[in-house]
């Protein structure tokens, strides 16, 4: 059954961007639609290396994710990196491991992130670029996904015996495990400045099936909506407690999964790209990312039912290669955070098959433009 057209979502006042007017000059331009913004892309770079991802953003632009590098004799390995607005720093692979990840990043600069391997273990870039791998919580395995201004990582790690798996808070040079639903399989995806952390718990009920859980207070609670044996995804929360992932909902003997943002206590249904086309019974979408004016970054399908990233606000969702100033000769391949001022960490491919870790800067551009 067709659904009626969602209303705009609850947000913050008309988006402000700063953008220059001149070589010397800036001014406020008040955004309201989205067919008002426009966006640039920035390519990274990396060394001449063919794999690039990007996973997050801080407020000042700065990006952390990894690339594929070469040891220059045929052989490749993966090595997170950190890119501070005008170079990439890379951590190389801390204990010997056979590869790194940097996952989450702060507004002070730190990230998080993972070695790879069979003992693969979170790990935590400082500001000065040290490296320093954070243990486990007796198993031989974690990785850690998220950072907030007060140094907080939250991820998960395996128990001891490697059968068992916990969310994780490492504060003060010490891991301690949150509790779950029931179950014996858990993770944090992100923590926000006042401590909440979100992510995904198994019950005692559900087998290894996820679901979306919020930690305040060292209490788990499951998100909403709850239906038995579907299971929903918490993958960010903002600092203003606006949490961004996937609903799963009831679709005859199946569901489909929808991306949605958690506020005030209610779940808002973003849809997809593809809704009031004949492939919208099948299609699927999920939020990666919220700002504080209520941007929702993710991925959705499209009419085409091709997997692309969308930016969502105000009730409309837009394929993201729709919204460039200049066409890009590539495929966006994944949008995976967002930060207060509009900047999206975005994967694409080029032409020949190099993926490339991109910024997208919201620009203003004042001819006349015709919405989608």
């Amino acid at each position: 059954m067709r659904q009626p057209r969602r209303p705009p979502l609850p947000s913050a006042a008309a988006l402000l961007f700063a953008l220059a007017a001149g070589p010397a000059a800036a001014q406020q331009i008040e955004v309201t639609r989205l067919d008002q913004l426009r966006y640039e892309v920035v390519d990274l770079g990396a060394l001449g290396t063919d794999t690039n991802q990007t996973w997050s953003i801080n407020a000042a632009g700065q990006i952390a994710g990894y690339s594929r590098l070469s040891d220059g004799h045929g052989n490749y390995h993966l090595e997170g990196f950190f890119w501070d607005g005008a170079s990439l720093d890379y951590i190389g692979t801390p204990g010997g491991a056979p590869m790194s990840d940097l996952l989450g990043t702060n507004d002070l600069g730190q990230a998080v992130g993972k070695t790879g391997g069979d003992k693969g273990q979170a790990l935590l870039r400082r500001v000065n670029g040290s490296v320093q791998r954070l243990g486990t919580l007796g198993g031989s395995r974690s990785y850690a996904r998220a950072i907030n201004d007060l140094g907080q990582v939250v991820g998960s790690s395996d128990l001891a015996g490697d059968f068992e798996s916990r969310p994780f808070l490492w504060e003060n040079g010490a891991m301690i495990a949150l509790p779950l639903l029931g179950g014996t399989q858990g993770a944090a995806s992100w923590i926000n400045d006042s401590g909440q952390i979100v992510g995904g718990s198994t019950t005692d009920t559900g087998g290894l099936q996820q679901f979306a859980v919020i930690w305040e207070g060292g209490t788990v609670t499951q998100l909403p909506p709850i239906y038995p044996g579907l299971g929903n995804i918490a993958n960010s929360i903002h600092d203003d407690g606006t949490i961004a992932g996937t609903i799963r909902l009831p679709e005859g003997l199946s569901f489909r999964s929808r991306a949605a943002i958690w506020k005030g206590g209610l779940v808002f249904d973003l849809g997809t790209l593809a809704d009031g086309t004949p492939v919208e019974p099948f299609a699927s979408s999920w939020a990666s990312g919220v700002n504080s004016a209520g941007m929702v970054v993710g991925m959705s399908v499209n009419p085409q039912s091709q997997l692309v990233p969308f930016l969502h606000w105000r009730g409309d969702m837009v394929q993201l290669d729709h919204l460039m100033e200049d066409p890009w000769i590539g495929v966006f391949l994944g949008a995976g955070a967002i930060n207060d001022a509009g900047q999206i960490a975005v994967s694409g491919m080029l032409p020949g098959g190099s993926s490339r870790a991109l910024l997208l800067n919201p620009v203003w551009d004042t001819k006349t433009r015709k919405p989608w």
